[in-house]
């Protein structure tokens, strides 16, 4: 890989009273120093501008301390090692600079992950009910802050174990994976804990349940709609009375008499 000579640079020239300006920085070109024992020369891919940069331009205390007037912005990136006199990096590794300036090794791409995670969200949508899925995908996130930021000996973290091992404890099953040119798909699932049975799929008259039955839980499911009906009825005055005894007196059809219709 060919190395440029020279660098691009912002520096800090002033501290912004408000808004950043322009101004308030300066471009310089710089020569591409040479890493000394110890330490890596880094081609930056991305660079990550973040709100908490603003910070750094102000003289405050605060959990990172403030850029110098004169010296080079600080910011988060991804690079790929060029140059390297230290023995745990390569060039050609992709590494990353964290808020408190460490470097560490960075693998973006994760494919035996990937099929892992794409299984086990399959079964999960095979065992688990719509609540608690979704349950699931409010605290799956906060888990993983809660991890990166090394809180693992914590209250919190045992309430989250407590809450997977229950929601994990039938989780079993096959799935069937077809990978093609980079992307997967599902080709087949199965589990014993599975909420579908073709038992219970049907529409007809069987023994699964009573048909019935759904007139009591319509009735019972639009109760607000029925109720926010009747208010709109009495705000209307007397001229709606009689609509509103209809609506009131209304009963739920019996299976089968609006099949005719």
């Amino acid at each position: 890989m060919s190395i440029p000579k020279t660098h691009r640079r912002v520096v800090l020239v002033r501290r912004p009273p408000g808004e950043p300006a322009e101004t308030d920085f300066r471009g310089e070109e710089a020569p591409v120093p040479e890493p000394r024992h110890g330490e890596v020369l880094v081609k930056v891919h991305y660079l990550s501008l973040d709100p908490y940069q603003r910070g750094r331009m102000r003289d405050a205390a605060s959990y990172a301390a403030p850029v110098g007037l004169g010296e080079v912005m600080t910011g988060g990136i991804v690079g790929e090692v060029v140059k390297s006199q230290h023995a745990g990096f390569k060039v050609g590794d992709i590494v990353e600079d964290r808020l408190v300036g460490m470097k560490s090794r960075g693998v973006y791409e994760t494919p035996g992950g990937t099929l892992l995670y794409t299984a086990h969200s399959e079964l999960e949508m095979l065992v688990l009910d719509r609540r608690t899925l979704a349950a699931k995908d409010l605290i799956a996130p906060r888990y993983a802050d809660l991890v990166y930021e090394g809180r693992w000996w914590t209250t919190e973290r045992e309430a989250y174990d407590a809450f997977v091992n229950a929601t994990q404890g039938r989780v079993t099953g096959s799935i069937t994976l077809r990978l093609c040119r980079g992307t997967v798909t599902i080709a087949g699932r199965q589990s014993a804990h599975a909420l579908y049975d073709e038992r219970f799929v049907t529409f007809g008259e069987d023994d699964v349940f009573e048909q019935s039955d759904a007139a009591g839980f319509i009735r019972l499911f639009g109760l607000a709609a029925r109720v926010r009906a009747l208010k709109d009825m009495e705000a209307a005055g007397d001229a709606n009375a009689a609509s509103a005894s209809k609506i009131k007196n209304a009963r739920t059809p019996k299976p089968g008499e609006l099949t005719n219709a």
